[in-house]
């Protein structure tokens, strides 16, 4: 029986391509404008601190014959963690989103960002990021290297370079960007910029967010990591910007068992609002991993590269989204070991596309720290600054048709400076006149207990 894997990125993309369940829409938000580093050229040059020939790779022996300790990190525990995050994250958004509209997003697209962010602060605001994230009880060091390798393996840095000792290429379903863009009098933290840089080969851009340019700058980057599926992921910035981090999927496979045009057949979908002309893809699975219960029937679809589509459809007087949100790592673990069954699927081509769509309300209801102003804890980004999270924007699209599927995220999160207090007059005061008093003691179990009260009416 073939392995069957969960991989992170089927819970940030091919769970969230499900026609049954994801849709996708939202919508358009402001966005901000890029930048690049004091130490690039204006223009937004791509700027490549010391990068990444050293890509830490986990073995790719079966993890039943691996020991604990051969296992650091722990690609299929950051693997777990990082779909429960993409289960609560869709979570949120399913409370935010209208009664039958459509819902795309990426998960692993948001949650990138967030653990390079984990590098730009400290202390118990570190901690409760790396717990809302979802690697509570590890640090930050760890965090990074757990991202190289998972990062890896997902875009199959080890076959690629199999196929360059034989003098062949090989192209990975899967591309991964990330990028800094930052104002281009400001200075990145040194630390910071190389942690990005050797952990999520995130590439620094200089920018001058006061100048429309800057925005168009961000959506070339994300044309061009998307191959052209998202072209515009930002209006304008906001005149506080300083920064913005942004991270890029894109996802391309053919189908493990292809879907023959000539058995495509016109049919109706019953939508949430209305019926619907749908063309419906047949083909018959002889061994077709199929998973039911009380309140779904699913059927895992392969593809060339070793990757899934979960596809869920809900039983009578359940919704869609019901259905996602009884999804836990557990069940899914579950429908991807389910039984070989001979399943005959139908299945209708789609393309989802959502307008660009703020995150920010959703990893606030999440818990995230830093996205208020009086939250201003990032003082490892740029030197001498404190900053937060001030917007966060995405735009995700899926298409599925008889040769394979196609997705393509992208996240990008402003940061400005922490709103400072406004100076005001000293106000004056002078004990002059009677006053009152009271002195407490400290105690370990008493508290602050109150020791003295008095009033002084003369000297």
């Amino acid at each position: 029986m073939r392995k069957k894997q969960m991989l992170a990125l089927f819970m940030s993309l091919s769970l969230l391509a499900q026609g049954m369940l994801f849709s996708g829409c939202g919508q358009k938000s402001i966005g901000e404008e890029p930048a690049q580093t004091r130490t690039e050229t204006e223009g937004a040059q791509s700027m490549e601190t010391s990068d990444s020939n050293k890509q830490d790779q986990t073995s790719e022996t079966d993890e039943n014959n691996q020991t604990a300790a051969d296992k650091t990190p722990d690609q299929d525990v950051a693997r777990d963690e990082e779909n429960g995050f993409a289960l609560r994250f869709t979570e949120a958004l399913l409370k935010q989103k209208k009664e039958g509209e459509n819902l795309i997003a990426s998960p692993y697209s948001a949650w990138l960002p967030l653990a390079a962010l984990v590098n730009g602060c400290s202390g118990a605001t570190q901690e409760q990021l790396l717990k809302v994230i979802g690697e509570a009880g590890i640090d930050a060091e760890t965090l990074n290297q757990m991202v190289k390798a998972v990062n890896a393996g997902l875009s199959q840095e080890e076959r690629r370079k199999s196929f360059e000792e034989y003098g062949e290429t090989f192209e990975s379903p899967l591309k991964i960007a990330n990028a800094l863009f930052v104002q281009k009098d400001a200075v990145v933290n040194q630390t910071f910029a190389q942690l990005f840089s050797d952990n999520y080969d995130g590439k620094l851009f200089s920018v001058d967010f006061s100048d429309p340019s800057a925005a168009n700058a961000i959506n070339s980057w994300a044309s061009e990591k998307t191959d052209g599926k998202i072209t515009e992921i930002v209006d304008s910035f906001d005149a506080d910007t300083v920064a913005a981090i942004a991270n890029a999927l894109y996802f391309s496979d053919s189908w493990s068992n292809q879907f023959l045009e000539e058995n495509t057949t016109e049919g109706t979908f019953h939508g949430a609002k209305q019926d619907e002309d749908a063309e419906f893809m047949n083909q018959k699975l002889s061994d077709g991993i199929y998973y039911e219960d009380e309140t779904m029937q699913a059927v895992v679809l392969w593809t060339t590269s070793g990757g899934q589509m979960v596809l869920c459809l809900p039983k009578d007087g359940y919704s869609a989204e019901e259905a996602l949100q009884s999804l836990t790592t557990e069940k899914l673990q579950k429908i991807s070991g389910a039984d070989y069954r001979c399943v005959q699927l139908s299945l209708p081509k789609f393309k989802l596309e959502s307008n660009v769509f703020s995150i920010k309300e959703a990893l606030e209801a999440m818990g995230i720290p830093l996205m208020q102003a009086t939250d201003a804890a990032l003082t490892e980004v740029l030197d001498n600054e404190a900053l937060y999270i001030s917007s966060a924007l995405q735009s995700a699209m899926v298409e599925v048709d008889e040769n394979g599927l196609t997705a393509a995220a992208v996240t990008v999160m402003g940061l400005e400076k922490m709103a400072l207090m406004p100076e005001t007059d000293p106000i004056e005061l002078t004990f002059d006149s009677p006053f009152a008093f009271v002195l407490t003691g400290n105690g370990e179990d008493a508290g602050d207990q109150i020791l003295f009260t008095g009033v002084v009416n003369h000297l």
